[in-house]
């Protein structure tokens, strides 16, 4: 292989200074005859390598040459610059009214750097940022000025994929963003992880808990790791549609497709980062907008669960803020100063406590807060009083997405199936805790035993002399027996929600467990599991929000469909001590929706068969102030009345009595049993259990009062009575002889 010697270039001296002058050349001087020189050699190289090559018909010695007359070369600009000569001294220009501004200083050994590039060391500029700083840099010599004029616009170099060119996004980091740090770090480690891949980060939570923020703050910290951030808001398809396109217009490109955007970016060779907001719709499928590949990372946030499926990265399930951060969110959005934050600690506790932790309803509460509707300290008070107001009250300023806390609860009810918004319906006439499934497939198997029972069409409350009573005072126990729950009947299967399917004589669970994944998904209720058993709650502003959407009518239908589910799954679930305590709390919030609400029904015989049937219950759990408050409620809107009494309604009067009992009101209870005994008697055979049921209700009450003789009297019939017709064990017997005894032992 032919060689060649190498060239030897002299560099040119600077030129002398004119004679009789001493002053010595400014630094700004020195500084551009340098570049001078620099280019002149650089030209010079240049044509000595044309030279060169031109001699060397292979290309390996035209690339060693190329290297070594690369290697002697320091960072200069790519593109040749034109120099032009400004007379007459003083400041030069580049176009009329624009003056030039100074050149930047510089350290020895480092080129001069544009004030937007300041801080980056000199190996890291290209040769285009080289150009960049030159940009702007007058020199001053006798007569002569000189303005060296970029070809070169300014800027990042469009090369450089480290560097944010392009932003959409659609807002600001929230002032009051608080907490989430470790949240935020387990998001960025997983980006930062596989930075070069097309990666895929999903966020799913509960509406109002800030995952469009943490995306926020995300987009924000790593924005210069991405040449571009793209927000896109798919809570709608035409939204979306709206919003890929301009993402296609920002990159240069015109499409009329979300797929044309999505091949775009698939293509692209920059790291970019995808933020797809709001993709809450179960029937969906967002693969539609995922680029097949794509340089960098995608971020998906979803109230939908289901959509944890896209990540290849990591996905977080977001909770609620720990209780230090929601207190000082709640101070911030209140606007209280930090030097208060101390004394209003006890009053922003109540506060998160009665919000349950909920990141937007904290900021509405500081935002009610701080336009001075109430303290701090009575925010508890108020929101008893006022709840949906409050929980509809949003700021007019930096507000979130939906606006309030019920908008973004209502916008996860658009998406809902029939059978999903039946059981919502039915879990928010009952209590937010945990609910077994279980109760479900019990109240189908008491459907089944209710369906056989002809319903009385008959106006009014009819007949109800043969409803049960059988179980003496303070021994009740529905295990195995029909007091209480023998008055259900097919009108009551009738009501129950569809997806129960009461109809249907085998169980089958499907529809309830749709109904159910499509719940939880949207996290409106969290599954969960208690004592083995599996099961269901709600976040306490989720079930909030769920009763009071509703009309009412929907509500007293929701009532009703709720009552028959308890009551009928007491009936058919195999041991019904158990059901009744794992529903202890749903039965008392059904009650009570009946108390504070007096919720009518038509058909006025089968609401009084739900209240009966859920006061035996009462009774069981010891519940009497409840027991009491219901059927005063029940009793007054029937028109029923101690002073006008019906032979009929003998049940009701004894089941009524029997609270008085409970409830320490004895006296009453007498006037109501003597009547009950009285007709008891006149209608049953002394050994039937109603009657023998009566008699010893009576006695009770009659000794509560004083009548001590009365109650032994009524105590020792009912004794030689079972006698003669139960076993020595039996409990019905041995209770009859316990409160003999005492009764006795009381003279």
């Amino acid at each position: 292989m032919a060689t060649s010697t190498p060239i030897r270039i002299t560099s040119t001296p600077p030129p002398a200074a004119p004679k009789g002058r001493t002053r010595k050349p400014s630094a700004k001087v020195l500084e551009t005859q340098q570049a001078l020189r620099t280019q002149t050699t650089a030209t010079q190289l240049r044509q000595a390598r044309t030279r060169a090559t031109a001699s060397q018909p292979h290309a390996e010695a035209s690339s060693s040459t190329q290297q070594r007359i690369d290697d002697e070369l320091p960072p200069f600009p790519t593109q040749r610059e034109s120099i032009s000569p400004v007379r007459g001294g003083g400041s030069a220009k580049l176009d009329e009214g624009t003056r030039i501004p100074p050149a930047p200083q510089k350290t020895p050994g480092q080129a001069n750097i544009p004030h937007h590039e300041r801080g980056a060391t000199p190996s890291s500029y290209s040769s285009v940022q080289a150009t960049n700083a030159l940009q702007g840099t007058s020199i001053s010599g006798g007569n002569n000025s000189f303005i060296f004029i970029s070809q070169v616009p300014l800027g990042p170099d469009p090369d450089d994929g480290t560097r944010n060119v392009h932003w959409k996004v659609p807002r600001r980091t929230n002032t009051l963003f608080t907490g989430r740090r470790d949240v935020l770090g387990r998001i960025k480690n997983a980006i930062q992880d596989d930075l070069q891949q097309d990666g895929v980060f999903v966020i799913t939570g509960l509406g109002g808990l800030g995952k469009s923020e943490i995306c926020l703050k995300i987009a924000n910290e790593m924005r210069s790791e991405f040449w571009a951030v793209f927000w896109v808001d798919v809570s709608s398809p035409d939204k979306a549609k709206s919003e890929f396109i301009n993402v296609a217009g920002m990159l240069g490109q015109k499409v009329d497709s979300i797929e044309g955007t999505c091949r775009l970016l698939a293509n692209t060779r920059k790291r970019c980062m995808l933020i797809l907001d709001n993709a809450d719709d179960p029937s969906f499928d967002y693969n539609a907008y995922l680029p097949s590949r794509m340089r960098g990372t995608m971020i998906m946030t979803s109230r939908y669960a289901e959509c944890r499926r896209f990540n290849n990265i990591g996905w977080e399930a977001l909770a609620d803020l720990n209780t230090a951060d929601c207190i000082e969110l709640l101070l911030k959005a209140a606007e209280v100063p930090k030097e208060r934050w101390g004394a209003e600690t006890k009053g922003a506790e109540d506060v998160v406590r009665v919000v349950q932790s909920h990141t937007l309803a904290l900021i509405q509460a500081g935002a009610y807060v701080a336009r001075r509707h109430c303290k701090l300290a009575d925010y508890h008070a108020e929101f008893q009083r006022q709840r949906a107001r409050l929980l509809e009250f949003s700021s007019t300023q930096a507000r979130s997405h939906y606006g309030n806390v019920y908008a973004t609860f209502e916008a996860s009810a658009d998406v809902l199936s029939h059978d999903a918004l039946d059981l919502l319906g039915v879990v928010s006439a009952l209590s937010y805790s945990f609910l077994p499934v279980s109760l479900f497939e019990s109240a189908w198997r008491g459907s089944q035993q209710a369906r056989g029972r002809v319903a009385d069409s008959g106006p009014g409350l009819g007949d109800l002399s043969s409803w049960d009573v059988s179980q003496p005072y303070r021994v009740i126990d529905l295990t195995g027996s029909e007091t209480g729950l023998d008055v259900l009947d097919k009108s009551h299967m009738l009501q129950l929600p569809t997806f129960i399917g009461a109809k249907n004589n085998a169980w089958d669970a499907y529809l309830l467990n749709e109904a159910l994944y499509l719940l939880q998904s949207l996290s409106l209720i969290t599954r969960m599991e208690q004592d083995g058993a599996s099961g269901l709650s709600m976040h306490p502003l989720v079930h909030a929000w769920a009763r009071e959407r509703q009309t009412e009518e929907a509500r007293r239908a929701n009532w009703l469909s709720a009552g028959c589910v308890i009551t009928l799954a007491a009936r058919g679930f195999p041991r019904r001590e158990k059901i009744e305590q794992s529903v202890q709390t749903h039965v008392q919030s059904w009650v009570d929706e009946r108390i504070e609400k007096s919720i009518s029904w038509c058909g006025e015989r089968d609401a009084m068969a739900l209240v009966w049937s859920c006061s035996w219950m009462l009774i069981q759990m010891r519940d009497d102030r409840r027991l009491h408050n219901l059927l005063e409620v029940q009793f007054r809107n029937s028109g029923l009345d101690r002073t006008r009494l019906e032979c009929s309604l003998v049940p009701l009067y004894h089941l009524w009595a029997q609270s008085y009992c409970l409830s320490g009101e004895p006296k009453l209870a007498v006037e109501l049993m003597e009547y009950v005994v009285e007709r008891r008697r006149e209608t049953l055979d002394e050994r039937h259990a109603n009657r023998l049921a009566a008699e010893y209700l009576f006695a009770i009450a009659n000794r509560e009062i004083g009548k001590t003789q009365k109650a032994i009297e009524l105590l020792d019939h009912a004794v030689k009575v079972q006698t003669t017709m139960l076993t020595e064990t039996h409990p019905f017997r041995l209770a009859s002889q316990h409160e003999l005894a005492g009764t006795c032992l009381a003279i």
